[in-house]
C-alpha cells in the first residue's frame, strides 16, 4: 500500500507531521522550518521543538480528519484536495 501524504501548508513537499492545536485548525508540515515560519516562531535546527522523530505515523487516521475537516470547510481552500 501506498504511502500518500498531504503536501506541506508551506511548500509542496510531503509532510512529515501534524499540527492540530493552531488557532486555525489541522495543518501538516514538513519541517520544523515551515511549522516555525508559519506560526511566527524563530527558525531553529531541525529537531529543537521536538516535532520531528523518526516514529513511524499512521497517517490514515489524519487524513481522515483532514478531509473532515476539509469538508466542513476548517481547513484549506475549496480547490485543494487531499
Amino acid at each position: 500500500m501506498t504511502d500518500i501524504r498531504p503536501s506541506c501548508t508551506m511548500c509542496d513537499e510531503s509532510c512529515r507531521f501534524v499540527v492540530e492545536d493552531l488557532p486555525v485548525g489541522i495543518r501538516v508540515f514538513c519541517s520544523e522550518k515551515c511549522w516555525a515560519e508559519y506560526t511566527d516562531m524563530p527558525v531553529q535546527p531541525e529537531g529543537y521543538y521536538g516535532l520531528v522523530n523518526d516514529i513511524q505515523i499512521s497517517w490514515g487516521t489524519h487524513l481522515e480528519r483532514l478531509r473532515d475537516d476539509q469538508a466542513e470547510g476548517h481547513i484549506f481552500s475549496e480547490d485543494d484536495e487531499i
